[in-house]
């Protein structure tokens, strides 16, 4: 282990405890300890990573992309039943799926990385492939994007998703498709299912904590000036639309002012704002405000999305409306990387 790779453990050690002071000597007490009693560092660590973990599913309520933060709070304190208590559970862990896949892909057509050669499950990556239904190719097209990265350090996602949330997030989709019947369970069956699986789950949020710092928007108007963006966010639990203005940097302008319009959504990503649509996408109908994530391509001109916290989930849309989206994949897939 080296020192470095747990600055969040250390600035708590720092701000808790007092520096050491003997004589001329001065050090932080995450130094010392570290240097000099290695296993009691550990130790330290592993209890307050616990801590952490126990605690956090409060930041992901209020803090997290509202498709995540809104079933997951469900699941806290929405739930009619056992049964119903794990079905809340296993969407929450798809929506973190649909979530990160739709940044990846978003972030990958903003940034123009080529993905000529690149494979997902061993299989050559196709617009089909990125296309597909299949949660396990939305998480192995994450992986690959990201293990392509290396080195490059070119995607933000990268700083984002860790190689322990991808194989924990493998892991519940392997439990989601033991547990596709799940009104079979009685109650029983239901706590005991959801007590082994929401510790997976309360981890693998903390390991992708850095998405308490992505927002989903939706562009509305511009008004004073071309910078001055009238925007809704969608972050936190709730799913009602909120008000959000935005001023553009001059870079941020240059690179995404022209491209913006209110029937897609884009991602606010540290200083990067981009298209997410159609993956993760909002629609306006009868004056509300649904967020979406893109199911299946059921033909070569229809989508089907599925809306975030309603009954009447899914829906269809005509998929000539995100040309624009196809030609840039098939352009991203045609480029040498």
């Amino acid at each position: 282990m080296d020192f470095n790779d747990n600055p969040e453990f250390n600035d708590w050690l720092d701000e808790t405890y007092p520096r050491v002071e003997i004589g001329e000597y001065s050090e932080t007490p995450s130094v010392v300890l570290f240097e000099m009693d290695p296993k009691a560092y550990i130790d330290q660590l592993d209890a307050w990573k616990n801590q952490q973990i126990e605690e956090f599913p409060e930041v992901v309520v209020n803090e997290f992309p509202a498709p995540i933060a809104h079933y997951l709070h469900q699941t806290l304190h929405g739930f009619d039943d056992a049964n119903h208590r794990l079905q809340l559970l296993r969407t929450t862990w798809e929506s973190v799926i649909f979530t990160l896949y739709s940044l990846a892909v978003g972030e990958v057509l903003y940034r123009n990385v080529g993905l000529s050669g690149l494979q997902v499950g061993g299989q050559p990556l196709s617009y089909n492939r990125v296309m597909s239904e299949r949660l396990a190719d939305k998480l192995g097209f994450v992986d690959a994007v990201i293990k392509q990265d290396v080195g490059v350090s070119c995607l933000v996602i990268s700083d984002i998703v860790s190689e322990e949330a991808i194989e924990g997030l493998r892991q519940l989709n392997q439990e989601r498709n033991s547990i596709q019947h799940i009104a079979a369970l009685n109650a029983s069956q239901s706590e005991e299912r959801f007590g082994q699986l929401f510790p997976k789950v309360k981890a693998i949020l903390y390991e992708l904590r850095g998405l308490r710092n992505v927002s989903f928007i939706q562009y509305r108007k511009s008004e004073p000036t071309p910078k001055d963006l009238k925007c809704r966010k969608f972050d936190g639990h709730t799913l009602a639309r909120m008000n959000y203005p935005l001023c553009l940097t001059d870079t941020q302008f240059a690179n995404i002012g022209a491209k913006l319009t209110a029937n897609r959504l884009y991602a606010e990503l540290g200083e990067d704002i981009f298209c997410v649509s159609p993956f993760a996408h909002v629609v306006d109908e009868n004056h509300q405000t649904y967020l979406c994530f893109y199911k299946k391509k059921l033909n070569a001109r229809s989508f089907r999305f599925e809306r975030v916290g309603t009954l009447a989930q899914e829906f269809d849309l005509d998929g000539d409306q995100f040309q624009d989206v196809r030609n840039a994949i098939e352009g991203v897939l045609q480029n040498a990387v």
